[in-house]
């Protein structure tokens, strides 16, 4: 299955989730009233699911990665190639993490694609209702994973209603290509981040929801990023 297939229909999916516009996707529909006690809540437990589904959609992408027409981008590429695990990886990046947040346990993802060697992802939550996902792929050379990380890009830059936030990367540029896209919420309350970068062989997915600002997302989000590099070094 194509990853711009996937994530146009995800968009769909949480397109109707209450008080959601996370990706690309029709108008959500008006949404009955939820529950007393569960206005603040219920927005922010369909963000985790939101980030579980981001990484099933990941997974569904490598399917199509060695089928996938040649992209017209152009790419930062690293002769570094690192021998790591991917939930390796995430173990060393957790004592680098943004203060206040607590991982989940992490989670190995399995799908059958030449050229992969591991992947896998983390969930991480604050106090003060974000939610962040780690997702990491580790690829036999660097020419697969420079090629998938382009291939996942490319897919982004074609959602809509995402302001451009790969400036909080730059520091990683160095290594590889990297891109962020951010959203608000219409409506106020939840803000949303992400960043794509690779570096050699090593694909690296930060998602961070938050309820402070937009801001504070594309920090915290460009934080996590700094943790997985700094357990590359």
């Amino acid at each position: 299955m194509p990853l711009d297939t996937v994530i146009d229909a995800l968009g769909r999916w949480t397109a109707n989730l209450p008080g959601q516009r996370l990706l690309a996707g029709p108008p959500a529909p008006q949404d009955a009233a939820p529950e007393p006690g569960r206005a603040k809540r219920l927005p922010f437990l369909a963000l985790g699911v939101v980030a579980v589904i981001l990484v099933l959609a990941l997974a569904y992408g490598l399917g199509a990665f060695g089928t996938s027409s040649p992209t017209q981008s152009s790419t930062a590429t690293t002769s570094t190639s690192y021998d790591t695990q991917a939930l390796s990886l995430i173990s060393s990046a957790l004592p680098q993490i943004p203060s206040g947040y607590i991982a989940g346990s992490a989670k190995q993802l399995t799908p059958s694609e030449p050229g992969l060697a591991s992947a896998g992802y983390s969930l991480f939550s604050n106090p003060g209702g974000a939610l962040a996902n780690m997702t990491v792929i580790v690829f036999n050379s660097t020419q697969e994973a420079q090629r998938y990380g382009t291939s996942v890009t490319d897919n982004a830059k074609s959602l809509g209603g995402y302001s451009d936030a790969t400036s909080v990367l730059t520091a990683f540029e160095r290594y590889g290509a990297c891109y962020g896209y951010a959203e608000s919420d219409p409506e106020g309350g939840e803000y949303v981040a992400n960043g794509v970068c690779t570096d050699g062989n090593v694909y690296i997915f930060v998602h961070l929801a938050a309820t402070s600002s937009l801001a504070s997302a594309e920090s915290d989000m460009s934080a996590f990023m700094g943790a997985a590099y700094g357990a590359l070094a």
